[in-house]
């Protein structure tokens, strides 16, 4: 076997190990993946940062999965501003919930952050894999599930008119069952995520420490006073 043979078949093998992590293929094994890819169409995409992987509005044709790095998802809103969604890590699925709608398409713009691979397979391949695989098909069902109550919390949240009710939300979200949390994202990643800008959101917590409702030191949010942080949602 050539050495080009060699390097493809070790990529394909490292891959495959790669989608062992992927909810999608929860409980299978080595040899259970490498049979139920055989007869599918499929094929590994690098991206670069920055760059588009699927427009707002495009038919969704494949099931994509991130392999390496991670993407994020963004809309534009009603004032022309850009609003990340989510930021979506290896090894996750894209769109999931939307592959099979009647009108399948988009809903949001997905854009490699940072460098990126990841695979891309069939729409009706995923039939034939679905009706292969009991466990491929419960999985599958499972993250539409879990998707579906993502998006619906989410359009909650973005119900939300200012800032400190947002803040509120998120910090009695992450604090369940304890007063304090520590972030696992950036400042800037949570402003994002409000889809406000930085120094508003950096405001508003100065604010609501002063107000004696919360306390903010090295990434950890501290609930001071509970009664008013519910009183803002």
């Amino acid at each position: 076997m050539s050495l080009i043979s060699l390097k493809s078949v070790f990529l394909k093998k490292k891959m495959h190990f790669r989608l062992l992590m992927c909810p999608l293929f929860k409980g299978f094994s080595p040899v259970e993946t490498e049979e139920l890819l055989s007869k599918t169409r499929y094929q590994y995409l690098n991206f670069l940062d920055k760059e588009v992987i699927q427009y707002a509005g495009e038919s969704i044709d494949y099931l994509w999965i991130v392999l390496e790095g991670k993407v994020k998802g963004e809309m534009i809103d009603e004032a022309l501003k850009i609003v990340k969604i989510e930021d979506i890590p290896a090894p996750l699925p894209l769109a999931i919930a939307f592959m099979f709608c009647s009108k399948n398409k988009f809903p949001v713009t997905v854009t490699s952050n940072g460098k990126s691979k990841l695979i891309r397979i069939e729409k009706s391949s995923v039939l034939e894999m679905m009706n292969k695989n009991q466990k491929f098909l419960q999985n599958f069902l499972t993250l539409v599930s879990n998707k579906a109550k993502f998006l619906s919390d989410r359009i909650y949240f973005l119900s939300f008119n200012t800032i400190k009710q947002k803040i509120a939300h998120y910090i009695m979200d992450e604090a369940i069952g304890g007063s304090s949390f520590k972030m696992n994202i950036s400042q800037q990643e949570l402003a994002d995520f409000f889809g406000v800008a930085r120094p508003s959101l950096s405001r508003t917590i100065s604010e609501m420490e002063a107000e004696g409702i919360i306390e903010y030191d090295k990434k950890t949010f501290t609930i001071l006073d509970r009664e008013k942080l519910v009183k803002l949602l």
